[in-house]
């Protein structure tokens, strides 16, 4: 039954960072010039990217050998990493003049939100493993 509910905390925390976004467009957030489009896609990235790094880590901790779980581990990580890079690289290029650093550093802050919901689970997962 635990299989089911893998994707439920990332789900959860996408959607209480969209509605901490949101509350802050209704509270006057944007006199502080952040672009809240694409925090709502720097979002979405991070929730893909953190359900594919949760799968590869389960599919590792499902194996016998304990390596498999720590390259799980380490590739998930080097994945949401990368993905970072390549999006803020992509947005810088895309946008040209109009890229906004305040807008990446406040995206750049769903990364720990993300890690510390894709650890949980998995030490859930890892202690019912026993």
């Amino acid at each position: 039954m635990k299989k089911n509910l893998i994707p439920f905390p990332l789900l959860m925390w996408t959607c209480l960072v969209n509605v901490l976004i949101l509350i802050g467009i209704q509270s006057g957030w944007p006199t502080l010039s952040i672009q809240f489009p694409i925090m709502h896609v720097a979002n979405g990235l991070f929730f893909l990217t953190s359900l594919f790094s949760a799968i590869i880590q389960l599919n590792g901790l499902k194996q016998p050998n304990a390596h498999a779980f720590v390259r799980g581990v380490t590739g998930g990580m080097l994945l949401k990493i990368m993905g970072a890079g390549v999006a803020v690289l992509v947005y810088y290029l895309a946008s040209g003049p109009h890229f906004d650093q305040f807008t990446v550093g406040w995206s750049l802050l769903f990364y720990p939100i993300f890690l510390v919901a894709e650890v949980r689970t998995i030490l859930q997962h890892n202690r019912g493993k026993k």
